[in-house]
């Protein structure tokens, strides 16, 4: 008996460290795609924007590595755009489909395309001031929600799923007489036969956040309590959703549980400390507020902020930090961050003009 558990007890620690590796190591094998926009002949020169020709940018894929703390850039473009924006939608959820939102009197055309990447262009309907766009899983459907009219308390939302279309109007539940002058859908998620809607109402100094649940022909609204720091003035705001929260920012980070006791907003501290503490640079560099961009792949939520000639990106699981990306292109490098530390360091490719992180498949426009 004691020769069997001489050699049982060593096999059982064994597996036991194995699969505590194991586990560690799976909760930290994520791999962040991302797509860097360079200008086509690496001509980095901000005053393009403003040209009178479009600019050709090319889209190159790459990936954070969030275990090892690297990245690394593909060799070739996955595609090509001509553009007069260089700000422009890109409703993305980390795979093989891009759809690229184009607003009536923008000039955005696809040049190229690379074998195994799905991109498309998608007309916006015209004479509309912005809505968001989400990507239905399966092939090329597309689900559209905005205002279809100033003088009406309506979101229409379009539903094209394989080459058909729908068309629902969804009206809040506003007391009679009330007309908000903002009413905009600002995240969609779901699918054609069931899906939910989040949008921001705005009337003088009233503010608030309707969250609608579309079952059918059924529609179930209900108010969220809280509104954060969220205003269509300026910009739209930025607002994905990570499992089952949605996260908000404008200037600041708020996030939403959707399954918590209650529907309230509420604020994530820790982006916010983040955004604190670049805040002053960005302010001194760009003479403006900060403009936090927000992302999300798998269960791992991307904060970016912004800068004149940086930017940092931070990835977080629920609240812990996983990793820091900056990039700073007066320096020409990329600059990785595990746990506080410098885990690489690499150049930057000449002609940055653009970063964007996977959005869950929905974008405003």
């Amino acid at each position: 008996m004691a020769k069997a558990t001489r050699y049982v007890l060593p096999l059982v620690c064994l597996a036991m460290a194995l699969l505590s590796l194991g586990g560690c190591s799976g909760q930290e094998r994520v791999t962040l795609p991302f797509i860097m926009f360079f200008y086509r002949d690496a001509v980095a020169d901000g005053a393009q924007e403003g040209a009178a020709w479009p600019m050709e940018l090319a889209a190159v894929r790459g990936s954070w590595d969030l275990g090892n703390g690297t990245v690394a850039l593909e060799d070739k473009p996955a595609f090509v755009i001509a553009t007069k924006e260089l700000i422009f939608p890109v409703v993305w959820d980390g795979g093989t489909r891009i759809v690229l939102p184009v607003t009536p009197g923008w000039k955005l055309e696809l040049l190229e395309t690379a074998a195994g990447s799905r991109v498309e262009t998608l007309a916006t309907p015209p004479e509309v001031y912005g809505g968001v766009v989400q990507a239905l899983s399966g092939d090329g459907g597309i689900l559209l929600a905005y205002r279809s009219d100033q003088q009406t308390n309506e979101i229409r939302v379009e539903i094209r799923p394989e080459g058909k279309e729908e068309l629902r109007m969804l009206e809040p539940p506003f007391p009679s007489g009330f007309q908000p002058d903002t009413l905009a859908p600002l995240l969609t998620w779901g699918e054609a036969d069931g899906f939910h809607l989040l949008a921001l109402y705005e009337a003088g100094e009233h503010r608030g956040l309707l969250l609608a649940e579309v079952r059918g022909r059924e529609v179930k609204w209900q108010e969220v309590e809280g509104i954060g720091d969220l205003s269509m003035a300026v910009r739209s705001p930025s607002v994905v959703k990570v499992g089952a929260k949605v996260f908000t920012s404008h200037n600041r980070v708020h996030v939403l549980d959707l399954a918590g006791d209650e529907l309230a907003l509420r604020e994530f501290k820790p982006a916010n400390d983040l955004i604190q503490s670049v805040e002053e640079e960005v302010v001194e560099a760009t003479d403006t507020a900060v403009q936090p961009d927000l992302g999300v792949f798998a269960d791992v939520l991307v904060l970016r902020v912004p800068s004149i000639d940086e930017s940092w990106a931070w990835a977080f699981r629920g609240d812990r930090r996983l990793g820091t990306l900056h990039i700073n292109e007066r320096e020409k490098k990329v600059e990785v961050y595990r746990e506080n530390k410098l885990t690489e360091e690499k150049a930057l490719p000449e002609g940055l003009a653009r970063i964007c992180f996977p959005n869950g498949g929905c974008s405003g426009w």
